[in-house]
């Protein structure tokens, strides 16, 4: 990933990738992953992917409620951005929600039986 970002600088998606990788594989997430998400944010408001990661950061370092108010930004700029809806879920179930907590898993499979989080036994 840092190849891909140094060989072009100037595509974000690339960035978000090597921030999702810190934050999804719970590597570097302080050094690296957290202050990654926090600039491309400050980059791209408005990119439903940044702010679903950087909101998954501060999960992940213990800050639920700036947690939950960048998974919440993610879903109201992309209401179809499945990984936001297992990641609000998740939020959810730590605040002890769990029927909503379930209504976003359940909507995560809706949006993509076949992927990721819909392809598990009993995901269908």
């Amino acid at each position: 990933m840092k190849e891909a970002v140094r060989v072009a600088p100037g595509d974000i998606r690339f960035r978000i990738l090597l921030a999702q990788f810190y934050v999804d594989s719970e590597y570097k997430i302080q050094e690296e992953g957290l202050p990654l998400a926090k600039t491309l944010v400050s980059e791209a408001p408005q990119n439903a992917q940044a702010r679903d990661t950087l909101g998954w950061a501060y999960f992940l370092t213990g800050d639920l409620d700036r947690a939950f108010v960048e998974v919440s930004q993610a879903l109201a700029l992309d209401p179809a951005l499945v990984r936001a809806y297992v990641h609000m879920g998740t939020l959810l179930e730590a605040r002890g929600q769990v029927a909503q907590a379930v209504q976003h898993y359940q909507h995560a499979v809706e949006l993509d039986p076949h992927g990721l989080f819909g392809s598990w036994p009993g995901g269908r």
